[in-house]
């Protein structure tokens, strides 16, 4: 897991004020992944999403419905550490989409099937 993604995951626990105890069970299942620090070959992976994400890199054919983007910053660290580990991303939101099958395979998950 990117040190990135655990931050952000212990952020959004922290903003909808959870309890102690959910805190707790969050932090031991976060704790059975390995976590990932950034490298040269995760950075070097972030400027070429980046690129591809704005419609700017010129070696890369676009699907005839690209729609150049903003991806946050932190989402952009999240899918170069995928990228480079040959992991799937999982998620719970759009701002990945783009990316599957092209550098990542991203899995979209309806967290409004687990409430």
């Amino acid at each position: 897991m990117s040190i990135t993604a655990r931050g952000e995951i212990l952020s959004i626990a922290s903003q909808r004020n959870w309890g102690n105890r959910k805190v707790k069970i969050l932090t031991e299942f976060l704790e059975s992944f390995v976590l990932l620090n950034l490298n040269e070959s995760i950075v070097q992976k972030y400027v070429e999403i980046d690129a591809y994400s704005q419609g700017k890199d010129k070696n890369r054919i676009y699907p005839s419905n690209f729609s150049a983007r903003n991806m946050g910053k932190n989402d952009l660290w999240i899918a170069a550490t995928a990228a480079v580990t040959s992991s799937t991303l999982l998620t719970t939101d759009k701002d990945f989409d783009h990316l599957d099958t092209v550098f990542i395979p991203v899995i979209r998950i309806d967290v409004e099937n687990y409430r």
